[in-house]
């Protein structure tokens, strides 16, 4: 019963993880239209003098690189389906997601500078650390690939 939970649940966060996608896919696409239809008072980001567009921008570019992280997440996701966990892909999607992430921080950073709000400086944070995390987590799973490739040349000698 565990050994079938334990299989079944990276398939179920891929389910979950692809709906995200297809959504923040549609938020992306809908969102010009959406912001149009908002009263002009609760845009309140001032980037470059108007708020639509600086709003507009601001979302756009956070929709796109947290859906980058997403999407990330999925591969990492079908490597623990297949049953290889200490992969170099593993490595290497770890390591675009502390990109990632670190660039939202800055994204995050650069508003609140701009235009302070409270969640701004909060967000930019979670997302220093989502990427510090990434970073132990890619040098972890380097490590266990590289015992791995050890383990398996040992076997084969």
């Amino acid at each position: 019963m565990k050994k079938k939970i334990k299989e079944s649940l990276p398939k179920v966060l891929l389910f979950f993880i692809d709906i995200c996608i297809m959504l923040l896919g549609v938020v992306l696409i809908i969102l010009p239209y959406v912001f149009r239809m908002l009263p002009v008072n609760i845009l309140s980001i001032h980037f470059f003098g108007d708020s639509y567009q600086s709003s507009l921008v601001f979302f756009m570019i956070c929709t796109a690189l947290f859906l980058g992280i997403i999407n990330e997440t999925r591969k990492i996701l079908k490597t623990i389906t297949k049953s290889t966990p200490f992969s170099e892909l593993n490595v290497k999607y770890f390591r675009r997601i502390a990109i990632l992430s670190y660039i939202l921080a800055a994204v995050f950073l650069y508003k609140t500078i701009v235009d302070f709000s409270m969640p701004t400086p909060l967000m930019s944070l979670t997302f220093i650390f989502m990427g510090l995390f990434s970073n132990v987590l890619s040098k972890v799973f380097l490590k266990a690939s590289d015992i791995k490739q050890i383990e398996q040349k040992t076997e084969e000698s």
